[in-house]
């Protein structure tokens, strides 16, 4: 599968572009590239001089939703606005991955949204999540922390990844379902930094939960994401 549509890429209103080439080579139909264009053309808009920004991306798309989604479209508009975010971010690397792996599903991955990442994690301990065995997220951590690390890192990492599983709870285990979990989460993350040590957390982590069903071999650490 070519990757031109990555090589494209640009940051901003110029990543439009590289993502409707990249729905054209994954063979989208015309309905459905013109559906999601008629929608980001709208968010360009309200994104005009914003750059690199999550909380403002978010709150374009809240804005742009309020005006021209009904109660059926709505769903299907957050998915794509997730889906195009990384285009937007000009994050290359991402990019890439869904150009040349399976990271890119052509009919929207719908899943639970909040509005931040406190409204995730009190939702994700209201559900019981907080204490609940996780045989992949319990491995990887055995695997991956060295001795002496500090307990606020390791309770960090197991927060985010925990939450991860609770956004995917009632979604089947491939890249695409996982692409479309990381990217709901980087959506609530304000600052930069915070949204690349997450990314290296879950490029690691991503093996762990390719394997999370019964009976499977134990993971490669090396092995990247798609």
């Amino acid at each position: 599968m070519p990757i031109t549509a990555a090589a494209d890429l640009q940051s901003g209103p110029e990543a439009l572009p590289a993502y409707l080439k990249l729905l054209r080579q994954r063979g989208a139909s015309t309905a459905s590239i013109n559906q999601r264009k008629h929608f980001l053309r709208y968010l360009l808009l309200a994104l005009d001089q914003v750059r690199d920004d999550s909380v403002a991306y978010r709150h374009a798309v809240d804005q742009v939703l309020a005006k021209m989604a009904s109660d059926e479209s709505r769903p299907f508009l957050v998915s794509v606005a997730r889906e195009f975010f990384p285009f937007w971010m000009g994050d290359l690397e991402t990019v890439m991955a869904l150009a040349a792996g399976d990271g890119f599903a052509l009919q929207p991955i719908l899943l639970q949204s909040s509005g931040s990442l406190i409204q995730l994690f009190e939702a994700m301990d209201s559900d019981g999540w907080e204490e609940r065995e996780i045989p992949s997220l319990t491995q990887y951590l055995a695997d991956t922390t060295p001795p002496g690390d500090e307990e606020h890192v390791l309770d960090l990492r197991d927060r985010f990844l925990r939450a991860l599983h609770f956004i995917l709870q009632h979604q089947p285990v491939n890249p695409a379902t996982y692409r479309a979990g990381v990217n709901a989460m980087l959506l609530l993350m304000p600052r930069a930094q915070t949204q690349r040590s997450f990314l290296n957390l879950i490029r690691e982590y991503f093996p762990y939960w390719m394997d999370n069903t019964p009976g499977g071999d134990t993971p490669d650490p090396s092995a990247p994401p798609a």
